[in-house]
């Protein structure tokens, strides 16, 4: 049940997988793959992650991601434009994974808790 759940959720997500990031949540998903652009670019260092701010001077101004979380989405999709370039499919790759890999991670925590120990 849970395989053709994770299934399902998994064929709904790449829907238009190859679409620009102009959905709901675009400003999410922008900021991500700027930040991965970045990295790619410039520094793979996870803890430096960098976005581009638009200004109206003429050099666009440049600056670390303030108050945030650990940038692993980001970090994970620069990774893997070293392989496939810079493409958005690229970039919703990894949160996919993730959706699929937890349910599955924490079904089987669970699972093992709930499991009857033997007494010794």
């Amino acid at each position: 049940m849970l395989g053709t759940l994770l299934g399902l959720g998994v064929l709904l997500r790449l829907y238009h997988i190859t679409a620009p990031p102009c959905d709901f949540l675009s400003w999410r998903d922008t900021q991500t793959l700027m930040v991965a652009r970045n990295f790619y670019q410039e520094s793979m260092n996870l803890f430096l992650p960098a976005v581009d701010w638009r200004t109206t001077d003429e050099v666009a101004a440049r600056g670390l991601v303030g108050g945030t979380e650990l940038m692993v989405v980001p970090y994970l999709t620069a990774i893997l434009y070293h392989f496939f370039g810079i493409q958005f499919w690229v970039g919703r790759v990894v949160p996919i994974a993730f959706a699929v890999l937890a349910p599955t991670a924490s079904t089987g925590s669970w699972s093992a808790s709930m499991a009857p120990r033997a007494r010794p």
